[in-house]
């Protein structure tokens, strides 16, 4: 089945697979665990349930780092666990 998100829901999807992809800093980011909880009511039409869960963000201080650039990104570290209720 495949599922479009679009909205918040697709970066936010697009910025977890880049940032768990990325070889430096999968050490630090651990699994994501997806709630299992079922939606509280009918998904309206065209709309699909995105269920949340808990996972890493953040990020390594990217200088020295193969294209990381010149900023130490400070507002982004340290790497940290966030939960998110689904929506």
């Amino acid at each position: 089945m495949k599922v479009l998100l679009s909205g918040a829901a697709a970066i936010l999807a697009s910025a977890l697979i880049a940032f768990a992809s990325t070889p430096s800093m999968r050490k630090d980011f651990l699994p994501t665990v997806m709630n299992q909880r079922a939606p509280h009511g009918a998904v309206p039409p065209g709309m699909v349930w995105v269920p949340g869960g808990t996972f890493s963000m953040g990020s390594e201080d990217p200088r020295g780092m193969a294209g990381g650039g010149h900023e130490s990104m400070g507002d982004a570290r340290p790497i940290h666990r966030v939960y998110v209720d689904g929506f």
